[in-house]
């Protein structure tokens, strides 16, 4: 036995009792080492160990579950090997072990964290590399012991399992495009790495170079790479895919008439990455038959992206020259479509809606585009209109009998400001590309323009074969203000957009008779906005003088006298848990027996608070009455999704016949395979989609459809019976503040009677709508009927005691959703403190078990990076390449070591960007490792939805200005998606020089829950700071060290103004040296230590004030008396900033002439205490 081994004996012999003579020297090898590594990071995960313990854990509670942990093989194996299977020896063996107290029983193992943590790292890359590539199958950190134990005693590898897909056999087969084939010599130098095209047999240093050289092979560059290729009449492949059953898998089938072809790799190119098919294959021989077929998920499609799948091979008997061919694919729906199991009762498809009328183009007057030459100012549109005047005149405020016109007015500015925009986006010599019956067209877009901003789906493309158009704004204007029967008739194509992304945009055109497009000349192509939804406001609007007789109570109510409940109301609730809260029992009560018909009843719902829980159990009593018929509706489909799944469920268990029917638009059509099966059997959309007839639709008790819909079914006379009543009694509007009011009227204006009822309910203080008129918007035309009624009289709040009309308004403030410490943070910024945690703490405390959590009290955590910010080239969209790494480093922590040993689902984590191109990355990355269900998008599309973990990366760094991302709505709903863990992921000193973002940083700092690079920057504070500093004034009054009589005493003295004076130079240097990264360690220990002993004097130094001194102990005295009883002539809290400088929160950059003021005075106060010093060692004739 070696010397080291007895040590090893002899440190763990009497707590293990393993004997001497049983130890057999030897060389641990990576497989124990994984054994053991593994087994201790099951303790880590659960927080059996870690920093809040020491890295030690009981001996006892380790052995026990090792013995547990271990399997008798591994256990034989390791007693051939060592001696024994004992884990302290194990643990020493491998160098997990740091040593073993047993001085105080019971005996604790303290295990070695550098080691420990350096192994989890190593697991966690390589747990990567196999989710990204299953081939990957070495021994590695990641194995179990069964693994472990199969790789060394069977010497075999664990096979790869594949899913058994089912081809659809109904399914068409459908080809790829072939685009080319390239005739390549292999570079013999060439070796790929991790950074390197294959394609192209080019290696790269960097992975900006990586990402800038695929974008010549994707749609990003307009497929450059194709210029190399050569389009042969008898391409080497035909590519082809079909449908595969009940799943989300596309079958590719590729099939060769070449021979003794062996094929090296087949390439899916994305935005900036490269996807290997069937790596686990490696190189293989085409099939003798020439045909071979790879599965792919249809997630690794972007929809209506056109994408290489490139295919490299070589013949047989000649390696050096490889034949590359590409082929494009384009997914165009959510294929494949899954057969339901679930037969309820069906819409009928053979009655399907017809329109009554027809809609009307609505163009703006030319009197309203002149004065959108003048910005539309005040003066110009008071000069056309004297209710516009008025309007002006009286703060911009509402009246009944002018309502109309103004709202008109407003949408006419909306529309005119709206068409401008896409003036500039004129384009000539454009050449076409089709994939199918759909076509695209490369962006090139002027840099002063943010193209995606401007550009939507539904938007129509104008397609000119004239090379003499006129670009003047008064020409492109009368084009676009032109229908498109008149624009057909003048030789110009009417297209639809479907897509845009990637510099390009996609679109469909319906002959109708007419010639096809021709690929072989080019054309000029002019935008114009969808004007679809503006000319249903329109109608509704030219409609709004005829009803507002009935309509004038729901939309301006006067002084009302308040009601009380009715007594002894009894409620057979369905969802239990509202009885037990008073706020949702009122509401419910309110407008089952209900509602008032002199008011509009508003329900004001903050984040959490069980807002739609109460809608919806508000209907289901409503629908209790007889003859009551119920429209629900919203401005977005999630909204109206949420609300129809929770009334499909309650009501599949009543036998009620056509109970309830959810309407889609077409456009919904794309995402049916996110829309759950329940809804689908309850909605139009159950085999495809189409519009029911209206008749049909009105024989349900209950139609759930957004408000767009709505608008779209009442050109059908939706609503209304034959003779002109109205069908439905009451009327629900969700999410009510995300519309304009003039969207809400859209469907308020035909739906509504003087009988029916109107109930809405939302949060203003969230996103609200979407206004691209800077002009309308200052004009109000983005308050929302729930913001402009709350501003009401008969809707106040009382601000002395929260009183309010409680017959016609709820105020919901118990949250049900989040965390105590999630609720607080929002509520403290927005809704003034009132909120009230009421979820169960043991439902929403992921982080007290997750073993990274920095405070398990407070599950807010805000990782600070400096990272470096790109603008896309097509657009404005940001994307920040270091905060995508740390949000999947986060995500890759839950997904492959969960939470106190317990795996996270998918769907429990939501990923928001407020940019585009960040999220799409990110998407990217969850693609590749097949996470599909990890939903990733913007703050609009996360409104209201919850997950337990959110992250969210804010991508700004090093900017001036924060943009949207300043906006309060967009910040509240950002913070308010939590239930369980919040983490924030941006650079500290870019966002704090927003209020708000420094209020949370703060917090999270205060907490401990600030990681990362977490400099603080406040532009407040530095006005503060900078005129601290001209005023320090080290002067001689300040600095005076009188004769000391008593040595005793002046040492003390002398020590403690020392330390005064020593600190105000750490502050000077901290100050001086705030351009770098972080201050020197000792710098900032010195600093830290120095304001918990003398933080008074630190202010006696810092404070313009003179204070009188005979003592240092009087310098103090005074300083500290001066701080507890308030500065009263200081406006600046100088406590407050000394801290701040001190800790280090400021990033401070002052002028130089403040640097050199301050040095300057720094050397007077060393000048100073050198001649103190001397002084009193002459006195003393003794060295201090």
């Amino acid at each position: 036995m070696t010397v080291k081994d007895e040590k090893t004996f002899k440190s763990v012999a009497e707590p293990v009792e393993v004997s001497k003579k049983d130890l057999k020297p030897h060389n641990v090898e990576q497989w124990e080492i994984n054994l053991i590594g593994n087994f201790l990071l099951t303790f880590f995960h659960r927080k059996l160990i870690g920093p809040h313990n020491k890295w030690t854990c009981l001996q006892s509670l380790v052995q026990k579950e090792y013995q547990e942990f271990l399997t008798a093989d591994l256990s034989n194996r390791l007693i051939s090997l060592n001696g024994t299977d004992d884990i302290g020896v194990m643990m020493k063996r491998c160098g997990f072990l740091k040593k073993i107290d047993c001085v105080k029983l019971p005996a604790v193992y303290t295990v070695r964290s550098t080691l420990l943590l350096e192994f989890r790292i190593r697991k966690l890359k390589e747990h990567d590399k196999r989710r990204i590539n299953p081939a990957q199958n070495s021994l590695s950190t990641s194995a179990g012991p069964e693994d472990i134990l199969r790789n060394l005693i069977e010497g075999e590898d664990n096979p790869i399992l594949e899913e058994n897909y089912k081809i659809d056999e109904n399914s068409p087969q459908l080809g790829l495009q072939y685009q080319g084939t390239l005739v390549q010599r292999r570079l013999s130098n060439y070796r790929p790495t991790n950074l390197s095209c294959y394609i192209c047999q080019l290696n790269f240093s960097t992975m900006d170079s990586y990402e800038e050289h695929i974008q010549t092979h994707n749609v990003e560059n307009d497929f450059e790479f194709l210029k190399q290729l050569t389009v042969n009449e008898s391409p080497i492949f035909t590519v082809s895919y079909r449908l595969c059953e009940n799943s989300h898998v596309f079958c590719f089938i590729i099939e060769t008439n070449m021979e003794n072809l062996i094929i090296e790799k087949i390439i899916i190119v994305q935005t900036r990455s490269m996807f290997n098919v069937d790596n686990m294959r490696g190189s293989y021989a085409m099939p003798a038959n020439g045909r071979d077929e790879f599965y792919l998920d249809s997630h690794m499609f972007t929809m209506y992206v056109e994408q290489p799948i490139i295919i490299i091979c070589h013949p047989n008997d000649n390696k050096d020259e490889r034949f590359i061919e590409e082929h494009h694919f384009m997914r165009a729906l959510e294929f494949p479509k899954v057969n339901f199991a679930i037969k309820p009762n069906r819409l009928p498809m053979n009655r399907t809606f017809k329109t009554k009328f027809k809609l009307p183009d609505y163009f703006p007057p030319m009197e309203i585009c002149n004065i959108s030459k003048d910005d539309f100012s005040h003066s110009k549109l008071m000069e056309i209109s004297h209710k516009f005047k008025d309007y002006i005149n009286e703060g911009k405020s509402l009246q009944p009998q002018s309502a109309g016109h103004i709202f008109t007015t407003l949408l006419q500015i909306e529309d005119v400001d709206t068409t401008k925009k896409y003036l500039g986006l004129l384009h000539r010599n454009v050449w076409l590309r089709n994939f199918g019956d759909d076509f695209s067209m490369k962006l090139n877009p002027k840099q002063s323009m943010n193209v995606e901003s401007i550009l939507s789906v539904m938007d129509e493309v104008l397609i000119v074969t004239k090379d003499d158009i006129k670009t003047g704004e008064s020409s492109l204007t009368e084009i676009m203000m032109q229908s498109s029967e008149d624009l057909s008739n003048q030789g110009i194509y009417v297209a639809q957009i479907i897509d845009i992304s990637s510099g390009r945009v996609s679109f469909k055109y319906c002959r109708n008779g007419r010639s096809p497009l021709s690929l072989k000349r080019p054309y000029t192509i002019l935008f114009r906005p969808s004007r679809l939804q503006l000319r249903y406001q329109y109608c509704a609007l030219q409609l709004l003088p005829e009803v507002m007789k009935y309509l004038k109570k729901f939309l301006f109510p006067d002084t009302i006298l308040p009601q009380l409940p009715p007594n002894n109301f009894s409620l057979d609730l369905y969802n239990k848990s509202i009885a037990s809260n008073p706020e949702q029992t009122q509401a419910v009560i309110n407008i089952a027996t209900g509602p008032r018909n002199d008011a509009t009843y508003v329900i004001f719902g903050p984040p959490g608070t069980g807002k739609t829980t109460t809608v919806v159990e508000s209907i289901l009593q409503v629908l209790k009455r007889n003859e009551t018929k119920i429209l629900v509706t919203a401005p977005s489909n999630s909204a109206c999704d949420e609300l129809a799944l929770r009334l499909c469920k309650t009501l599949s268990t009543i036998d009620l016949s056509r109970a309830i029917v959810r309407i889609y638009a077409a456009t919904s059509e794309s995402r049916m395979d996110t829309v759950d099966e329940l809804l689908l059997e309850h909605s139009n959309m159950y085999k495809g989609h189409f519009y029911p007839d209206v008749q049909v639709l009105h024989e349900y008790r209950i139609v759930v459809c957004t408000l767009s819909v709505v608008s779209k079914l009442v050109t059908g006379k939706f609503g209304r019976t034959e003779n002109g009543k109205a069908v439905f009694t009451h009327m629900f509007i969700d999410e009510v503040a995300a519309a304009t009011e003039v969207e809400s009227l859209s469907a308020l204006c035909t739906i509504l009677s003087p009988e029916s009822s109107l109930i809405i309910s939302g949060d203003h203080k969230q996103l609200g709508p979407i206004i691209k008129s800077k002009r309308a918007e200052d004009l109000n035309l983005n308050v929302s009927l729930m913001e402009r009624l709350l501003g009401l009289e008969c809707y106040r709040v009382e601000p002395h005691n929260g009183n309010y009309d409680q017959s016609i308004q709820t105020r919901l403030r118990k949250n049900f959703r989040s965390h105590p410490a999630i609720v607080k943070l929002y509520s403290d910024m927005y809704y003034g403190g009132e909120l009230e945690a009421k979820a169960k703490i043991g439902n929403v405390s992921l982080a007290k078990r997750w073993h990274s959590a920095p405070n398990k009290n407070f599950p807010i955590i805000f990782h600070s990076t400096n990272g470096k910010m790109y603008s896309d080239k097509q657009s404005f969209s940001l994307y920040n390449s270091d905060e995508v790494n740390i949000v999947m480093n986060y995500v890759k922590d839950f997904m492959y070591f969960g939470i106190d040993g317990k795996p996270i689902l998918e769907s429990d984590i939501g990923i928001i960007s407020p940019y585009k191109k960040q999220y799409q990355r990110i998407r990217e990355e969850l693609n590749m490792r097949k996470w599909y269900q990890i939903e990733t998008g913007s703050v609009e599309t996360f409104q209201g939805k919850e997950k337990e973990i959110i992250i969210t990366s804010f991508v700004r760094s090093g900017t001036s200005s924060l943009g949207f991302l300043q906006s309060d709505r967009r910040l509240n709903v950002t913070l308010s998606r939590a239930k369980s863990l919040l983490i924030l992921v941006g650079n500290a000193a870019t966002l704090s020089v927003d209020f708000n973002f420094e209020y949370i940083i703060k917090k999270c700092k205060h907490h401990g829950t600030l990681v990362g690079d977490g400099k603080i920057s406040t532009n407040r504070t530095l006005e503060a700071i900078t005129k601290t500093i001209k005023n320090l004034k080290l002067n001689d009054q300040n600095l005076t060290v009188p004769t000391l009589k008593r040595r005793s005493r002046g040492s003390r003295g002398l020590r403690t103004k020392k330390k005064a004076e020593s600190i105000a130079c750490h502050i000077t240097d901290w100050i001086n040296s705030s351009k770098s990264e972080s201050p020197e360690p000792s710098l900032h220990q010195q600093a830290i230590e120095a304001r918990k002993q003398l933080p008074k004097a630190v202010q006696s130094v810092q404070t313009e004030k003179r204070v009188p001194t005979t003592t240092p102990q009087k310098i103090l005295k005074k300083a500290a008396s001066v701080i507890k009883n308030g500065n009263k002539t200081s406006k600046i809290n100088l406590d407050t900033i000394c801290n701040e400088i001190v800790m280090g929160n400021i990033d401070l950059k002052p002028s130089k002439e403040i640097v050199s003021n301050v040095a300057k005075r720094r050397r007077r106060c060393r000048a100073k205490i050198s001649s103190a010093k001397s002084d009193m060692n002459k006195e003393n004739n003794k060295p201090i």
